[in-house]
């Protein structure tokens, strides 16, 4: 007899999506389950039993992403049939011999190990996607609220200490989110860098270069001199005078502009601290009215058992006293 594939347990096709599976597990759970079959006979409880375990097996392979892809290049490997000899998910020996399987790997078949491996790839695929969909929603924090995260997940590595797993995990995430924080420090450094830098640079005055005068210059200079008046004896015309009074008036000009971009940069880093520091007194104001809250609940309960233990009291004390 052919073993039915997960598919063919919960009566689905291949292409199912997600809720349609869960909708078929709950239909089947309805009518097989422990619970509902109580009223029928032993043999029949049974089977009914051994029916809801197929099918709970099935709804746990298929109703996860990374287990379900596995399964189905599995299936499609064996061109849509069930190996229960080299499958990973039809596993019928006792449990000694799959501990003894799972002990030595060296029986580990050449099949098996690419289903592994499939499984395991589908498994780290997942937990990028994972990564990037988490960055995408954590792209719009600050610098202050990313540092606030790694603070958390430090102190959850240190709660989780006796778990080697756990407490490296946190400490991922938080060299993770600690990266993040020394990027957006980085970013920000370039920033401040490029507002302060001059927008102009500094030009420096161009020498006019005078061709030698030739052999009849004296004549011409002579020439043209005697139409000039007499004030043109008190006034040297140089070129090169004006040239640096607006290489002056230029350089002026843009110390000036430094100096007020400086300014505004120091106004805008004393806003965004500003900015942070109200946030973190809004997250420190949430957090208070949390441990406040919780007082409040801790000291309702304790007054409940107060109250509770009391009356347990009193109606002792009336039996007591009664003849």
């Amino acid at each position: 007899m052919q073993t039915q594939s997960f598919y063919e347990t919960l009566g689905l096709a291949p292409n199912a999506p997600p809720e349609v599976i869960r909708a078929a597990y709950k239909t089947l759970a309805l009518i097989y389950h422990p619970d509902r079959t109580l009223e029928l006979t032993a043999s029949n409880r049974a089977s009914h039993a051994a029916v809801f375990r197929n099918v709970r097996e099935a709804f746990d392979v298929l109703s996860n992403v990374s287990t379900k892809a596995a399964y189905d290049a599995e299936l499609i490997r064996y061109d849509g049939d069930v190996d229960e000899e080299f499958s990973i998910f039809y596993r019928r020996t006792p449990y000694h011999a799959t501990l003894k399987r799972k002990m030595t790997m060296k029986l580990t078949t050449p099949k098996e190990k690419e289903a592994i491996t499939a499984r395991a790839r589908q498994q780290l695929e997942y937990l990028r996607e994972q990564r990037a969909k988490r960055d995408d929603e954590e792209a719009h924090l600050g610098s202050l609220e990313l540092k606030h995260i790694v603070h958390i997940w430090l102190s959850l590595a240190e709660e989780n200490g006796s778990d080697p797993a756990i407490k490296g995990y946190c400490t991922i995430r938080a060299h993770e989110y600690g990266q993040k924080v020394a990027e957006r420090e980085r970013q920000h450094d370039e920033w401040l860098a490029k507002i302060s830098k001059s927008r102009h640079t500094p030009v420096t005055p161009k020498t006019k270069e005078y061709r030698s005068l030739t052999s009849n210059a004296p004549e011409k200079i002579a020439a043209v001199a005697k139409g000039y008046s007499s004030c043109d004896a008190t006034y040297t015309h140089t070129p090169s005078s004006r040239i640096n009074l607006r290489y002056q008036e230029r350089k002026r000009i843009e110390e000036k502009q430094t100096e007020a971009a400086a300014k505004r940069a120091q106004a805008r880093i004393a806003e965004n601290f500003q900015r942070e520091a109200a946030k973190q007194a809004i997250i420190d104001q949430k957090a208070a009215e949390v441990r406040v809250e919780k007082d409040k609940q801790r000291q309702k309960v304790q007054e409940h058992a107060r109250l509770n233990y009391e009356r347990i009291s009193r109606a002792r004390a009336k039996v007591h006293a009664a003849p």
